[in-house]
């Protein structure tokens, strides 16, 4: 007899899709870990002109990816997401677990559902945002909404303790994101070669300083190459003068990491991150790193993996640039690499698994 694997929806607010192949990464590498152990079905959907439907299934995990129309009027808008929802959840069999993932109107879908069909929610966060203000009618809502959750999830202790200056109160476990480890290897040659992995997002990213830092110093036989697109690429594009700096554009996970292990070192140069994939991914190539105190980063990565630097410091920044350009060969690759052993999937794996199994039993 076939035993029954425990059936758990994924409900992301980020995911991969073909008008943004970057987006939510980390939660697809969740879903793909935890279907080692369950059947996985995430449904999303996002805006657009033309109808798009596509279903795709590897192993336990499949992927229910839709669009519906936008309208120009913001409360018609929930309404169509919430019956384009609806309708997509009614062709799904047996759902034992709703997993939410990071706040949005779709975690408020998530919330309706699990009441109306009497189902554990799950909410795991990514999401920066905590940091700014917020509402009393959001902040009422969320609270209500986190109030019935079996776990809330934050990617980090710094991310927990942003949801928790907001009155956020319920189960919290920290369950990092996944990072995949790669061959770690010191590069060798005259250029010596740094890349950002970014959403083009200057408020939060703060790409423009690193630009002007490398235009003031004028390097010799050093690159700056940057991997992302967003609102702000062409304001980026425009202040960039030098022939040494580059825009990548958007790429797949399996391409950026390419990219990086090509790469002597990678900039973090955020003002805030919850968590930061890039910086492990860079560590798990075995890559140093410049990165700015801005939560998750100072959370995360060793001490001697790179130049911690404040956050706004372009004095600081170009003199970290120039450090590492100089003190590259006294970081060990291997060394580098053995510091993100608890991000590997079997570990992530196996901490999704423990969550959910300790709700199941109930």
């Amino acid at each position: 007899m076939t035993i029954r694997k425990s059936h758990i929806l994924y409900i992301p607010t980020w995911y991969p899709s073909p008008i943004d192949i970057q987006s939510g990464v980390f939660i697809q590498k969740h879903a793909q870990a935890a279907a080692r152990h369950y059947k996985i079905t995430v449904l999303f959907a996002y805006t657009a002109n033309e109808s798009y439907t596509n279903y795709k299934q590897d192993g336990g995990l499949k992927e229910l990816i839709t669009t519906f129309k936008k309208s120009r009027f913001s409360l018609l808008n929930k309404a169509r997401l919430f019956l384009h929802y609806f309708q997509q959840f009614r062709k799904i069999k047996e759902v034992d677990i709703i997993h939410a993932h990071v706040w949005s109107n779709k975690t408020l879908f998530a919330y309706f559902i699990s009441i109306i069909y009497n189902k554990p929610l799950f909410i795991s966060e990514h999401w920066s945002g905590y940091q700014h203000h917020i509402g009393f009618m959001q902040i009422a809502l969320m609270k209500l909404v986190f109030r019935r959750a079996k776990k809330i999830l934050p990617v980090s202790n710094f991310l927990k303790n942003l949801m928790q200056r907001k009155s956020i109160k319920g189960s919290f476990e920290i369950i990092g994101n996944i990072v995949k480890k790669q061959q770690a290897k010191a590069l060798k040659g005259e250029v010596f070669r740094f890349l950002i992995v970014a959403d083009l997002r200057d408020e939060i990213k703060n790409i423009s300083s690193v630009i002007h830092s490398f235009q003031e110093l004028k390097i010799n036989n050093c690159t700056l190459n940057i991997i992302g697109d967003g609102p702000d690429k062409s304001l980026l594009q425009s202040m960039t003068k030098s022939n040494n700096i580059q825009f990548l554009g958007r790429m797949k996970n399996e391409d950026v990491l390419t990219e990086i292990a090509q790469h002597h070192a990678i900039i973090i140069n955020s003002r805030i991150e919850t968590f930061s994939v890039v910086a492990l991914e860079a560590l798990a190539a075995g890559k140093p790193l410049i990165y700015t105190q801005c939560g998750g980063p100072t959370e995360l990565i060793p001490s001697n993996s790179g130049f911690s630097i404040p956050i706004d410091n372009k004095k600081k920044l170009k003199s970290a640039i120039l450090k590492m350009i100089n003190d590259y060969q006294r970081f060990d690759p291997i060394k580098l690499q053995k510091s993100i052993n608890d991000f590997s999937e079997e570990e992530i794996s196996n901490r999704l698994k423990q969550t959910y199994s300790s709700i199941l039993k109930l």
